[in-house]
C-alpha cells in the first residue's frame, strides 16, 4: 500500500526545509508515516545536516511525534550539524514541554540564517 506524501522539502541556501502537509500530527499512522519519510529524505552520508522543520498550518501534534523529532534530534547531533523548528503555532509551542530545541521565529528567511 502506497502511502501519501506526509512532507514536502525544498533547499534553501544549503539548508533543507520541511514542510508537513497535514494540520495535525497525532494519530499513529500518520506519525509513522512522517518519521519514515523525514528518515528518507534526509541524507545518510555522515555529513553534517541542516535541517528544518517548518509547523506552518501545523495544529496538533502528538507527545509520539515528540519522542521522534528527539531521535531526529540526536541523529542530527551526531552529524555535527542543527535542526531548528519554525513555524509553531502556540498551541504546538506548549505542548513541546521542557525540552530544549532550537525555536526560531516565524519567518523561515530567519531560520535559515546560522
Amino acid at each position: 500500500m502506497t502511502t501519501s506524501p506526509r512532507i514536502s522539502m525544498r533547499q534553501e541556501d544549503g539548508v533543507n526545509v520541511i514542510r508537513f502537509n497535514d494540520h495535525h500530527l497525532f494519530d499513529e499512522r500518520t506519525v509513522r508515516d512522517v518519521a519514515e519519510q523525514i528518515t528518507a529524505a534526509i541524507p545518510n552520508d555522515g555529513s553534517p545536516i541542516r535541517l528544518i522543520l517548518d509547523f506552518a498550518g501545523v495544529e496538533l501534534i502528538s507527545s509520539s511525534l515528540l519522542s521522534k523529532l528527539i531521535l531526529l534530534q540526536r541523529r542530527i547531533d551526531g552529524t555535527g550539524g542543527k535542526l531548528r523548528l519554525c513555524e509553531l503555532s502556540a498551541s504546538c509551542s506548549r505542548s513541546s514541554g521542557p525540552r530544549t530545541w532550537t525555536v526560531s521565529s516565524p519567518s523561515i528567511a530567519t531560520c535559515v540564517r546560522p
